[in-house]
């Protein structure tokens, strides 16, 4: 038969008293066979230089003050109170400890700071030529994540999933009929279009044409504009620009 003992401590002077409840009920409390030592509704848990580990499953609400961070970059994100934020603000943590990778603030509007998105602009008189051309946008409005590339006109993807592109072409005068659209790693053979769109001409200066969609891109696909016309025109280089995209992650 194993065995209670209760040790007292040579260094004390107080008394432990052990109190029972007000109970009419028979209860039965059972020692875990490991040593440690007893929680009480006070010490609570994971202080300083305390340490948890498995799973931890709450039932209820959880209140989180203060800030943790931590440096090794085998933990997953965690979730902090957003530094310098009203109440109810809380920011989603990377491993290294840089806060503000996902807000959410008190009234659940929700910011993603580095969202991949881009705006780029035709800054200079181009021109299309009478086949099929990849446009390249050569100037930035913004470029958050540095995934657009003002050289070829590529936007690539740094992870997959669907992406949103918005997109035009204005000209210097009037145009004959002509194509535009989005396409996946140059596949402009009409088998990879996105959003591609026809249209007659008008007859009138200043000819434009544009379109938009949502695409899936892999991690590591590009998507470019490319146009089509029947005869080689030139983009307007005052404003209105002669043409933008714009694009950013869905999810």
């Amino acid at each position: 038969m194993s065995k209670v003992a209760i040790t007292g401590n040579a260094s004390g002077t107080g008394t432990l008293t052990i109190a029972a409840p007000n109970t009419n009920t028979d209860r039965t409390l059972t020692l875990p066979d490991e040593a440690g030592t007893v929680l009480t509704t006070t010490s609570g848990v994971a202080k300083t230089g305390d340490t948890m580990t498995g799973n931890l499953t709450v039932d209820g609400s959880v209140v989180v003050n203060g800030a943790t961070t931590n440096s090794n970059a085998n933990w997953g994100y965690y979730i902090n109170p957003k530094s310098g934020g009203a109440v109810g603000d809380f920011t989603l943590t990377d491993p290294t400890g840089n806060f503000g990778r996902l807000n959410i603030d008190g009234s659940g509007r929700v910011t993603m700071p580095y969202q991949p998105a881009f705006n780029a602009y035709i800054s200079s008189a181009t021109n299309i030529a009478s086949s099929w051309q990849e446009v390249v946008y050569n100037n930035i409005c913004y470029n958050n994540g540095s995934h657009y590339n003002t050289s070829n006109g590529r936007f690539t993807a740094p992870v997959s999933g669907y992406y949103f592109f918005s997109y035009a072409l204005t000209f210097t005068s009037a145009d004959g009929d002509g194509t535009i659209g989005v396409f996946i790693n140059s596949s402009y053979d009409g088998t990879s279009s996105v959003s591609q769109i026809s249209q007659p001409t008008t007859g009138a200066p200043h000819h434009g044409r544009g379109g938009s969609g949502l695409i899936y891109l892999s991690a590591g696909d590009y998507a470019s504009v490319w146009n089509y016309n029947t005869d080689t025109r030139q983009t307007r280089s005052g404003n209105p620009r002669g043409g933008f995209i714009a694009g950013y992650l869905v999810g």
